[in-house]
């Protein structure tokens, strides 16, 4: 769910002074101005985590606060932000507080786990999760166009 990767390219948001778009494996993400650069390391974080209530991601509070399991915590979904679509969270690797390595899984690190949306009561246990039951599930990765 969290891993370190290396940002592939930055634009500018037309109409937007304190944002812009970051590029990481063909994931776009909407960054603060200047924090990320082209070749730099950051932890991408995909959609649907669920990341811990921590000062570190008060941030995203208004936004993706949610609750799994009676437990508080920040849903991580694609939103919509300056007309520009956002696939997930880039962070610093400087959060970590230690060494870190290109391509490591810091998902324990940060103590981030799979949303899992509650089951409704009227389904009555015909699924297991929320995927439908008539289709086939795999563990390939997610498809998404890596060029934009």
């Amino acid at each position: 769910m969290a891993t370190v990767r290396t940002v592939q390219e930055t634009r500018p948001i037309p109409g937007a002074d304190l944002i812009e778009l970051s590029v990481v494996d063909g994931w776009k993400c909407v960054t603060k101005n200047g924090e990320c650069a082209v070749g730099s390391p950051a932890i991408y974080c995909e959609n649907d985590s669920f990341l811990p209530v921590k000062a570190e991601f008060e941030f995203l509070r208004r936004s993706s606060l949610n609750t799994m399991d009676d437990r508080e915590g920040f849903r991580l979904r694609t939103v919509n932000l300056q007309g520009q679509i956002s696939q997930g969270l880039l962070l610093r690797p400087e959060i970590l507080g230690r060494p870190y390595l290109l391509g490591e899984d810091v998902t324990d690190d940060l103590k981030i786990v799979r949303y899992e949306p509650p089951i409704p009561a009227c389904l009555g246990g015909e699924v297991v999760g929320s995927f439908p039951s008539f289709i086939s599930k795999t563990d390939e990765e997610r498809i998404h166009h890596a060029r934009w």
